[in-house]
């Protein structure tokens, strides 16, 4: 069984290092979805050789979160 984790960001350079990083020994896959981070988000993803899919809107989270589940092989 492969194990895909599902994140929908928007501007989380922040976090996402440490989030990323809490699970890239486990997951077999990440999955971000980004609402156009102007930030270094996608750069952090891409460092966590994450498939990143990216779209255009940022503050509908719920939609965004259901495109990195669709978007999950595990």
């Amino acid at each position: 069984m492969k194990l895909s984790v599902a994140i929908a960001t928007y501007n989380e350079e922040r976090k996402l290092g440490a989030c990323l990083a809490s699970v890239s020994s486990w997951a077999d896959e990440i999955v971000v979805v980004d609402g156009g981070s102007t930030d270094q988000t996608l750069e952090i993803a891409k460092k966590y050789k994450a498939r990143i899919v990216r779209t255009d809107n940022p503050p509908i989270f719920h939609i965004n979160k259901q495109k990195a589940l669709d978007a999950s092989r595990g």
